[in-house]
């Protein structure tokens, strides 16, 4: 049986999580006596920033800077997470990053190798960071971990779900390998449902909001502002833009896509580069329907339509626990509160309605199939 493992667009999607895997075990910067030790977490989450601004005083302001422009790539992406969680605990006690010039300076270096933005982000904050103990926390809590832990299992799943895509993005829709390559893609999207149910079970809107949530802010690093890690993050994004999202031009679409994207590790921003290049799936679908099935490839042709509409349920109840947990956590927030990712929970909703667009969509192309039979 042909799995989305062997394809050549798997490939990249391993590459970047045997890189993740490489990062996790670095430290750079000798920081893991601090998250080991639960020191750091106290200096995070104390009532006042008095050990905090100690650790910057003494410690970042100690790492030189020709130490951090000597780092190789990998080294500089595990250095760029511990010190962004240092500026996370500094942005939740309010204070901005600019009043800390060495280690704004010290981010923008490590820009220079990572190629990627100068903040935290959901690959940093989840599959670039250590498991066991010297996983880096912020509250040092049983909740966190499950919380970082979600991420991380999730973008495993989600590996396979873009490859299965982007393989049948240029394929036949009567190909024989369609259906399976869905198929498979659909399970592995399973966990990330899995995931957010997890949180959702187990991660009370309390804990997020009133522990985790300061930690979330946005960050202006050299007048730029940059949003933190969270799961519009996640390249559940790309899934987006490989059903429907390459012609899409609507404003709210667009700038959420975006946004979103420019987060991305460089091999995932290369992959959006070629997705954007083909035709959405749906996209090609259409025109391969309006130009006519041969009459031996509509039996093959339907089954690819219909297991695309179970992704398209899938991706649903995907997305619908995510709303709930958004929704329950704004809730006990201020008027007018959005979520890491500077969104508020209406993007959730607007997404569920374009994917239940797409799945419409697909069901006018199963009718026209089924009328253009013989």
């Amino acid at each position: 049986m042909t799995s989305v493992k062997t394809v050549s667009a798997y490939v990249v999607y391993k590459m970047g999580k045997l890189l993740d895997q490489s990062v996790s075990m670095l430290d750079p910067l000798g920081f893991d006596e601090y998250f080991v030790s639960d020191r750091f977490s106290q200096m995070a989450t104390a009532s006042n920033d008095v050990l905090l601004k100690r650790f910057l005083a003494k410690t970042i302001a100690a790492i030189p800077l020709e130490f951090a422009r000597s780092l190789d790539e990998v080294s500089s992406m595990a250095a760029a997470r511990d010190l962004n969680m240092v500026a996370s605990a500094v942005t939740r006690f309010g204070m901005p990053i600019h009043e800390f010039p060495h280690l704004e300076e010290l981010l923008l270096i490590l820009v220079e190798k990572t190629r990627e933005v100068p903040t935290d982000t959901v690959f940093g904050y989840g599959s670039r960071n250590p498991t066991g103990l010297r996983q880096r926390s912020f509250t040092k809590t049983h909740e966190e971990s499950l919380f970082i832990e979600s991420f991380s299992a999730g973008m495993g799943g989600l590996m396979v779900t873009l490859a299965g895509l982007e393989t049948i993005q240029s394929m036949e829709v009567s190909d024989s390998r369609y259906v399976p390559f869905i198929e498979e893609s659909v399970r592995y999207l399973q966990q990330m449902q899995e995931s957010i149910l997890s949180v959702r079970k187990h991660i009370t809107p309390e804990f997020f909001t009133h522990r985790l949530r300061p930690f979330f802010d946005p960050k202006t690093i050299r007048g730029h502002t940059y949003f933190a890690a969270g799961g519009a993050q996640m390249p559940v994004t790309m899934i987006d833009l490989l059903l429907w999202g390459v012609e899409e031009a609507d404003r709210t679409y667009v700038g959420y896509r975006n946004e979103n994207l420019r987060y991305l590790p460089r091999s995932y921003r290369s992959k959006v580069e070629i997705i954007m290049s083909r035709p959405s799936i749906l996209k090609s679908v259409q025109t391969q329907i309006n130009h006519g099935i041969p009459p031996l490839a509509r039996t093959a042709t339907l089954s690819s339509i219909l297991s695309l509409q179970s992704l398209a349920d899938q991706l649903i109840r995907f997305r619908g626990p995510h709303l709930s947990v958004a929704k329950a956590n704004m809730r006990i927030r201020s008027e007018g509160s959005v979520g890491s990712g500077g969104y508020d929970v209406s993007i959730l909703q607007y997404l569920i309605n374009r994917t239940k667009n797409f799945k419409t969509s697909l069901a006018g192309l199963e009718k026209q199939l089924s009328k253009d039979s013989p």
